[in-house]
């Protein structure tokens, strides 16, 4: 119930943030990796299909391929329709489960412009009731060189781009509270070792479309902390752009931050575990709008944060270089 309505509170804030009349936004309600598409179909069309979902399962998996992939209790933005109704569909890989269950539904060109979930009532349903799905045969492979779907054994070939010892000590500690700013010791620090605010490992890779991260503490990660990256073209320049990964459950946004917007840009998705998290951000987007090559270029201030009743403490870890990102195949 934590996640939901944490997502609940994105669902508005998607709205406001990013859409427009000719998209709308998905939310991953599950605890699956959601691989989803979109087509255009007419009413006819999907009550034929509907009438048999074994022609309906035939149906998605000779479809023209997936847009992308949905992280657990996460979402995307963004999503184009059709000017006829569009048909949204898809698969889901649970864990533990043998078989990928099948989604569906359809939204007409005047229900566009608002947020749709993803939850077990849309999964496709035969005339029993019963839920249809993918063998792990049937299931298509997959394009991307690390999924965030809160299983991590696609980085275990990654080297780590820093690792720190438990003895390791924060250069700084900043204490946000009200209107009131400062520098604190370590031990006048609330979060400090709780909530994942002590960092074990980072990774980061590059690839031609994502930038990818993976962090795991040494204590559960608990909601209210957080995890940024500030981006410099030098260690003498300004701030260029924040990327900031904000726990409100087991999956979530990516928030892209610039020192003169109101609001965020959402940039990615994250997926966590009790002691890892993973996330993919748009490495195109960010080379669009700021004209940086990601892996040439700069480098991040990495930091941690707690927060709860009104109190902001952030831990600095240093830098880490682009140069420093490892690469991978897309």
């Amino acid at each position: 119930m934590k996640n939901r309505s944490f997502l609940g509170v994105i669902f508005g804030f998607v709205i406001l943030l990013s859409l427009n009349g000719q998209t709308m936004t998905l939310v991953n309600f599950t605890e699956g990796l959601v691989y989803y598409g979109t087509s255009p179909i007419t009413e006819s069309e999907y009550r034929r299909l509907l009438d048999n979902p074994n022609q309906f399962k035939t149906w998605i998996q000779d479809a023209s391929g997936y847009r992308g992939t949905i992280a657990p209790n996460s979402l995307q933005t963004q999503v184009e329709g059709f000017t006829n109704d569009t048909l949204v569909y898809g698969f889901i890989i649970l864990p533990g489960e043998n078989s990928a269950p099948l989604f569906q539904f359809r939204v007409a060109p005047n229900q566009l412009g608002v947020s749709y979930a993803i939850t077990e009532n849309t999964f496709l349903v035969d005339a029993q009731g019963r839920t249809v799905g993918l063998s792990p045969f049937e299931v298509p492979v997959s394009e991307s060189p690390l999924l965030v779907d809160r299983r991590f054994l696609d980085w275990i070939s990654i080297p780590d781009g820093r690792r720190f010892p438990q003895s390791y000590l924060p250069s700084q500690v900043t204490l946000r509270y009200g209107s009131e700013t400062g520098s604190i010791s370590l031990g006048e620090s609330q979060f400090w070792q709780k909530g994942g605010t002590q960092l074990d490992r980072i990774k980061v890779a590059a690839a031609e479309k994502h930038i990818y991260f993976m962090l795991s503490g040494y204590q559960t990660l608990s909601r209210g902390t957080r995890y940024i990256f500030r981006y410099y073209e030098k260690i003498s320049s300004p701030n260029l752009f924040t990327i900031e990964i904000p726990l409100g459950g087991f999956g979530g946004p990516v928030f892209l931050w610039t020192s003169d917007a109101q609001t965020p840009t959402i940039l990615g998705q994250f997926a966590a575990s009790n002691f890892s998290l993973e996330a993919a951000v748009d490495r195109q987007l960010l080379q669009d709008l700021f004209g940086v090559d990601l892996t040439i270029d700069g480098l991040w201030e990495v930091s941690s944060a707690g927060a709860d009743a009104g109190i902001y403490e952030e831990f600095y870890y240093g830098s880490l270089e682009n140069r420093e990102f490892f690469i991978v195949a897309q």
